[in-house]
């Protein structure tokens, strides 16, 4: 009941986001002609950044940061996650021989108590469920709204839960 409440919390935030931009306007004096952009600058200022292609599937730095401890725990090959306020929802792919519930716990705690702003992680090593988690960042990548994921999420969520 209470990863409910945050999640719903956070759907609520995230959707308030939105609006707050649209109210913002930039001051401009419309007695001032506008200079036109010099012809040779290829990107303009206020155009958002690409992301660096070495950032594989990761939606946020923080989810590159938990990747990253995910992957320093022995046995893990790679690791994705998502993010959802301080809850992180982690896939991971293990090595052949390798004990997977030991691995699991191992990966939690790392996240949990070394990653800033997480408090509660669920880790599955089952690759219908990895791969879930990798299309689902893929998907928050492309611009697909938190939101709309939301429930799906919450469905993997639980699976993980109840694995545990």
């Amino acid at each position: 009941m209470k990863i409910i409440s945050i999640i719903l919390i956070a759907v609520l935030c995230l959707s308030l986001i939105p609006g707050c931009g649209m109210l913002r306007r930039p001051e401009t004096d419309q007695n001032l002609p506008q200079q036109p952009s010099p012809p040779n600058q290829s990107q303009q200022p206020n155009a958002p950044q690409q992301p660096p292609p070495d950032q594989g599937l990761n939606q946020t730095p923080q989810t590159s940061t938990i990747n990253s401890q995910a992957e320093s725990v022995n046995g893990v090959q790679s690791a994705s996650s998502i993010v959802i306020v301080t809850s992180a929802l982690i896939g991971v792919e293990l090595e052949s021989d390798t004990d997977t519930s030991t691995v699991k716990e191992q990966v939690a705690r790392e996240v949990e108590s070394n990653v800033s702003g997480i408090t509660d992680a669920a880790v599955t090593a089952d690759p219908e469920l990895v791969t879930r988690i990798r299309q689902l960042n893929s998907q928050l990548q492309e611009g697909r709204p938190i939101t709309e994921i939301l429930d799906e999420f919450t469905e993997i969520w639980r699976r993980v839960r109840l694995e545990q």
